[in-house]
């Protein structure tokens, strides 16, 4: 989760620290550590490339720090529609669907997979539920086809 997120700010998060994900709108990195990690994997396209990416910035030994006096406005999710009430934001779905998959198929440890299926069916539920509720039962379609579209995704080496 970001942190923060969906809490009241009342100071909780002042602090820096070392955290194991900074979103890609608010990473500032070193063009050397760029030279030595790479960039962005292009295969994520849109949504966990950033997490993917510190990932493996921890693995090279660099450290991800949350600097709570930096300042961003981000506009969440406005190139992809925000919600689930439009083409681009099924393809929001779907490519979330997607990428959390490509994302543990890239990164867990055998341990995680033990678990993944439990967390998984419960989002899947979560959101089949919120979507179907209200009417959108698009929206579920595209998440569905994103997690199978794993199946033939071929992943570099």
């Amino acid at each position: 989760m970001h942190t923060g997120k969906g809490e009241t700010d009342s100071g909780q998060h002042d602090s820096l620290r070392e955290v194991d994900y900074i979103s890609g709108c608010a990473l500032l990195v070193r063009k050397q550590v760029i030279e030595k990690i790479g960039m962005l994997d292009p295969v994520y396209h849109s949504y966990y490339e950033d997490t993917d990416w510190c990932v493996r910035a921890k693995r090279q030994g660099y450290k991800i720090i949350y600097v709570p006096e930096s300042k961003l406005w981000h506009k969440g999710s406005s190139s992809t529609g925000g919600g689930y009430t439009s083409y681009e934001s099924l393809f929001r779905a779907q490519r979330k669907g997607r990428n959390v998959l490509l994302f543990m198929r890239k990164n867990a440890k055998f341990k995680h997979w033990l678990v993944f299926p439990f967390f998984a069916l419960v989002g899947l539920v979560n959101v089949g539920i919120r979507e179907t509720l209200q009417g959108n039962t698009k929206a579920v379609i595209a998440l569905m086809k994103g997690i199978a579209s794993n199946v033939n995704l071929k992943l570099k080496e």
